[in-house]
């Protein structure tokens, strides 16, 4: 974009850059931005190639402060977040806490984490001073196609939204999320037994004391494992996971023998564990008594003393959501919006041959 162009940009309510040279980014887009303070909806389409690389703090640009109190939608697709001039967007804008951040990073093999820890810090960029629920989705764990080797992240509503779409074994995540945030796992591709992604995640926060898990991928005996670790003195527990865990809520499509076993076990060891529920959605076969294509929710309630509990049937007015239900709203989560309120209409998740529409 010529710089006679950059400067003739004001007072825009809607903007949207596609393809757009990284210089762009680095020198001109905050200027843009600075004029126009109504802007409500920005999207930044696949930056050209050769981005500057950017590794030192993430708080660079914090001297600049660009204001965008009407900013509600800020749309990132196909980005580096290390590119010095996304760094500097990030740091500068000063936004509403309600506005909707969606992320896609860019394709490559290198990936070692999906630069969630490289977002500034919530003091340069609010929306992040409130996170009380983390949402994983594990989509693959081998991936071999490059377009479909990335992360995708969003942040809204309270919650941040990570979809992982290639194989990686630990998972860095920003020390600014509530310690006692509430953690949903969906599990769409199959774990390894050796897998060490969710227990990594889980020592990471110790006073975890929520949990769901959405287990597409038939990995509930390697989830199972993780939880079953937990030490009943506080020293020992610091080597456990989620000593203080309360509450967890299971979606499965198989057996649950080795969820109640997990579940027990942590009960007879002290755990301050409460309710465990619980709901197969059997799609084939006899699974637990559950015919295909029926549902069957169950609940574990802790009892008055050490290891005891009782177990009942959970009445269908007191379902709540389905694990389909769960999946589709973590992907309306992280697919962006057009500034006329209709769906993308790309492939977010996984990129196409075809250009965007642009309007």
């Amino acid at each position: 974009m010529p710089p006679r162009v950059q400067r003739s940009v004001t007072h825009l309510t809607h903007l949207a850059l596609y393809y757009t040279d990284h210089a762009v980014l680095r020198e001109g887009l905050l200027d843009m931005l600075d004029r126009s303070p109504c802007l409500e909806y920005l999207l930044i389409f696949d930056p050209s190639e050769n981005p500057t690389r950017h590794v030192s703090s993430p708080s660079v640009g914090a001297d600049r402060r660009v204001s965008l109190p009407h900013l509600r939608q800020l749309y990132l697709y196909d980005v580096w977040v290390l590119e010095a001039g996304i760094v500097r967007l990030l740091s500068s804008i000063d936004v509403a806490d309600d506005c909707d951040l969606r992320m896609k990073t860019c394709r490559t093999y290198n990936h070692t984490d999906p630069r969630i820890s490289y977002l500034p810090s919530p003091a340069d960029f609010r929306i992040l001073q409130h996170i009380s629920r983390v949402v994983i989705e594990i989509a693959a764990q081998e991936t071999r196609d490059e377009r479909r080797r990335h992360s995708c992240m969003a942040v809204h509503s309270g919650t941040i939204f990570i979809s992982l779409h290639y194989s990686i074994d630990n998972l860095r995540l920003p020390d600014w999320i509530s310690s006692d945030a509430h953690f949903v796992f969906i599990v769409l591709a199959r774990l390894p037994p050796d897998s060490t992604l969710i227990p990594d995640i889980l020592h990471q926060w110790p006073q975890l004391h929520t949990l769901d898990i959405v287990d597409e991928g038939h990995s509930t005996a390697t989830i199972c494992h993780a939880l079953q670790g937990y030490k009943p003195h506080y020293a020992a527990a610091k080597l456990g996971v989620c000593h203080e865990l309360r509450k967890i809520q299971w979606y499965t499509k198989g057996p649950a023998d080795e969820v109640w076993e997990m579940a027990q076990r942590r009960l007879r060891c002290g755990s301050p564990l409460q309710e465990v529920q619980v709901r197969i959605e059997a799609s084939s076969g006899d699974v637990s008594g559950v015919q295909a294509g029926e549902t069957s929710v169950h609940r574990l309630t802790a009892g008055q003393h050490v290891g005891s509990f009782e177990m009942r049937v959970v009445p269908e007015t007191q379902w709540g959501l389905s694990g389909k239900e769960i999946i589709r709203e973590h992907i309306e989560a992280v697919v962006p919006c057009l500034p006329e309120g209709n769906s993308w209409d790309g492939d977010w998740m996984w990129d196409r041959k075809t250009r965007p529409r642009v309007w």
